[in-house]
């Protein structure tokens, strides 16, 4: 019997179109988790349909909550469409939206990733260096699953990085650019860590 889902603040993370007229999302919801998404587009393709990195609300039917949704409504309440004008914004954000989709079924607090995106996303979308947000994203996410990104990561950085590594972390994304080469060496270094040390996906 089908039930009636009613979906909080959710992240576009993928869509596409499946043959003429469905639209699929994939979206990380700060009350639901992960949920997948489906909804026949009109014909005539009036109302607006969720893009990726929008924030929506829905209202959908299912069997179960972990089956397929099928949205009645969808309320679109923030789009980022400015992360698609700047390609680093948008490869960045890519990677985040795709390490959120990959983990978010695995991660009991879905609501603290949930924020996390959603702030990552932002700031992306206001143009701040994406490297650094990538960063402080995976390290927060890290540390939120209780890895020892500090004990092990930190410590084991030599002591010209370690300083690098703190001001990235401690300092606003907006006070970085001047950082952005040498925060993507790190960002790199926190990912082969991450791989090597943690059960987070990539």
């Amino acid at each position: 019997m089908s039930q009636s889902f009613d979906i909080q603040n959710a992240t576009v993370l993928t869509r596409e179109i499946r043959g003429e007229d469905l639209l699929y999302i994939v979206a990380l919801s700060q009350n639901c988790g992960i949920v997948q998404m489906m909804k026949k587009i009109s014909a005539k393709k009036t109302a607006q349909m969720p893009d990726i990195f929008d924030d929506i609300n829905v209202l959908a039917d299912a069997d179960s909550q972990s089956a397929l949704k099928f949205m009645r409504e969808v309320d679109i309440i923030k789009r980022r469409t400015s992360i698609g004008s700047n390609y680093e914004c948008f490869n960045h954000a890519s990677m985040i939206a795709e390490c959120a989709l990959k983990n978010g079924r695995n991660i009991e607090d879905f609501t603290t990733l949930s924020a996390r995106l959603k702030k990552a996303l932002d700031a992306l979308a206001t143009n701040l260096p994406p490297a650094a947000i990538h960063l402080k994203f995976l390290y927060l996410l890290v540390r939120d699953e209780g890895y020892a990104v500090r004990e092990d990561f930190y410590e084991k950085l030599t002591s010209p990085k370690k300083n690098l590594f703190a001001v990235i972390i401690k300092t606003p994304s907006e006070n970085l650019r001047e950082f952005e080469s040498r925060t993507e060496e790190m960002l790199d270094n926190l990912n082969g860590w991450i791989l090597n040390n943690t059960d987070i996906l990539l």
